[in-house]
Parts: C-alpha cells; sequence; structure tokens
C-alpha cells in the first residue's frame, strides 16, 4: 500500500527540485516575496528566497513523510486513529501504522504540490512589471489545497471505520 504513494512522492519531489532549479535565474534580485492586494511590498534577497523555497518546499513534505515511518517503528508509540479499539488491536496494529504511514505520504504529496504552485505565483509575480500577485491566483491555490485536503480527510477516515457486518 504505501510503496506507490512513496515513489510518487518520490517523483514529486524530484519534479519540485527540478522546477526550482529551473525557475531560480527566472527571478530578480531581490525577490518580492510579500504583497499585500496585488502590490509587493517584501522583497528578499534571491538566495535567501531560494535557500527557504528549498527548506519549505522539499524538506518540509520530506519530514512529515519520513517522520511517520521514524516514530511508528516503535511499538509503545502512542498512535491516534479513529476507532483505534479496533485498529490498534495487537493483530491488526501493524496494518493500522502501514494505513498511517501511507495516508500521511498522500498528505505530504498535496502539501508538496501547492508549495510548488505558491513557489510558481511567486516566480510569475515577480514576471510582472512591478511585480504584483493577483490575490485571484493564491486563491486558487488555497481552494484547490483546501479541497484536496478535504478529500485526503474523507478517504482517511473512509480507511479506517469499521464495518458492522
Amino acid at each position: 500500500m504505501n510503496g506507490a504513494a512513496r515513489a510518487v512522492f518520490v517523483l514529486l519531489l524530484v519534479l519540485a527540485g527540478g522546477i526550482i532549479l529551473w525557475s531560480a535565474p527566472l527571478l530578480p534580485d531581490p525577490v518580492a516575496v510579500h504583497f499585500s492586494g496585488a502590490a509587493a511590498n517584501g522583497y528578499a534577497p534571491r538566495g535567501t528566497y531560494l535557500r527557504m523555497v528549498v527548506l519549505l518546499v522539499l524538506v518540509v513534505p520530506s519530514v512529515l513523510s519520513l517522520l511517520p515511518s521514524l516514530l511508528l517503528r516503535y511499538p509503545n508509540v502512542h498512535l491516534r486513529v479513529p476507532n483505534a479499539d479496533y485498529w490498534l488491536a495487537p493483530q491488526r496494529r501493524l496494518l493500522a501504522v502501514g494505513m498511517v504511514r501511507h495516508y500521511l505520504t498522500h498528505c505530504a504529496s498535496i502539501l508538496l504540490v501547492f508549495l510548488v504552485y505558491a513557489h510558481w505565483m511567486v516566480v510569475r509575480a515577480n514576471a510582472r512589471v512591478p511585480p504584483s500577485l493577483p490575490p485571484s491566483w493564491m486563491f486558487a491555490g488555497l481552494i484547490g489545497l483546501a479541497l484536496a485536503m478535504a478529500l485526503w480527510a474523507r478517504r482517511f477516515l473512509h480507511a479506517f471505520r469499521v464495518s458492522n457486518s
């Protein structure tokens, strides 16, 4: 179950790294990084911005994806899942741990895609003269993130349901 999710995550991570590398020369120095309305009102040196993007886009989702795998190796780690009495019974705990890893890897993929989108919006905003970021661009990304996370939560809860039959 976790192998395909992990492979997709790694592929997305490689693509995200490629997008960051490809887009780096497109950014001015300094980079407009904060916007009020559509107008830029905060700047950062390009090198600083790129280091922060690498940290946020590549490292944070990787930690979200890998940390559960490291922590859940220990049998005494407390795990909170729906219907915990059923899923954390000794005969099902290993399956539940695998399911949590799988769904957190999906969550990390969703976060990764959103963060790459946010970076791309900064690249596009800085291509405009003067730099500007229409609120609708970020609003569309936030709506997409909210919908993806709602779908993720629904699937997570559905996976941990207990049938009455």
